[in-house]
């Protein structure tokens, strides 16, 4: 397999693009973690009120 410019640059271009997908995948993974997190903070922050509501 020869490893001319061009080839060379196509390789680095698609392992570029794979980064950059798996980062934005990432990403919104960890968009979803937080939006869980307060979601559930949320509620029981809600509960604790409420049970404390006098």
């Amino acid at each position: 397999m020869s490893m001319d410019p061009l080839n060379c640059d196509k390789i680095i271009y698609n392992h570029s693009i794979g980064y950059i997908n798996d980062k934005r995948h990432e990403k919104s993974n960890n968009n979803t973690l937080i939006a869980n997190i307060l979601s559930e903070a949320s509620k029981e922050i809600k509960d604790y009120v409420m049970e404390n509501k006098e």
